[in-house]
């Protein structure tokens, strides 16, 4: 098994993989332009021909023995330069009467721009036949190995996106209880829209203020802060290496 930067003739080989990731995988749509568009961003910031807002390393595990692409796993130099990158942040408050000697913890949820300038671990994907031998450690660790080697190049803040809870059918129960309300589109229609650069609607629909969590309903409480089950063991290897949730 080879980890190397990506190449234009591996574009079939990833498209065959974004088709076998299914919803949820944003960083890795199924539509041969947007791989084009990554492929070819991933070898112009190596060639140091796009400003720090466009750089993004790509990166592919081949076997070499059938010269075929089998995983990929990506680093974004510094997000929400060029364009708005988005997250929830948990906020802790409390509401309490001492008339009635109620004391009442609260989580909010607030859409934030907290990321900006980060730098990112993403678009981490193993084809199912090669999750052995230790092949996903070498193509999600080798990452924090090339960062080592070129710190300059990135943000002293590092953060991984890591898929979220949606079963089979790709319905998410977060997506179903606060995002559908505002949206009024599917799940897998809204992460298609994300993974091909349409995020201006994010901004435009979500709601401005914050969102009490205790109002959300069981099962879309009990998915955040949770990855995908695929996904749980990508999460493992960031957590040894010291990653953690933070809301």
């Amino acid at each position: 098994m080879l980890f190397r930067p990506v190449r234009e003739n591996d574009l079939d080989d990833i498209v065959r993989l974004a088709a076998r990731a299914g919803v949820g995988m944003t960083s890795l749509p199924h539509d041969v332009g947007r791989l084009a568009a990554r492929i070819r961003r991933s070898i112009e910031t190596f060639a140091g021909e796009l400003p720090r807002s466009q750089q993004g390393f790509l990166f592919v595990l081949e076997d070499t023995a059938l010269a075929r692409v089998v995983g990929v796993s990506a680093i974004e130099v510094a997000v929400g330069l060029d364009e708005p990158f988005y997250n929830f942040r948990i906020q802790k408050t409390v509401r309490a009467s001492k008339a009635l000697g109620v004391y009442k913890p609260q989580e909010l949820l607030n859409l934030s721009y907290d990321h900006t300038g980060h730098s990112e671990l993403c678009t981490l994907f193993l084809d199912p036949a090669y999750q052995r031998n230790r092949n996903g450690l070498l193509l999600s660790k080798a990452r924090f190995l090339f960062i080592a080697a070129f710190r300059e190049w990135f943000s002293p803040h590092l953060f991984a996106e890591l898929r979220g809870c949606s079963d089979e059918q790709g319905q998410s129960p977060f997506w179903d209880a606060l995002g559908h309300h505002f949206f009024d589109i599917p799940f897998a229609d809204a992460d298609r829209l994300t993974g091909t650069g349409m995020k201006t609607f994010i901004a435009e629909l979500m709601p401005a203020y914050p969102i009490y969590i205790s109002l959300l309903p069981e099962a879309a409480r009990g998915v955040i802060g949770q990855v995908h089950p695929n996904t749980a063991p990508a999460r493992a290897i960031l957590e040894k290496e010291g990653f953690s949730w933070r809301g």
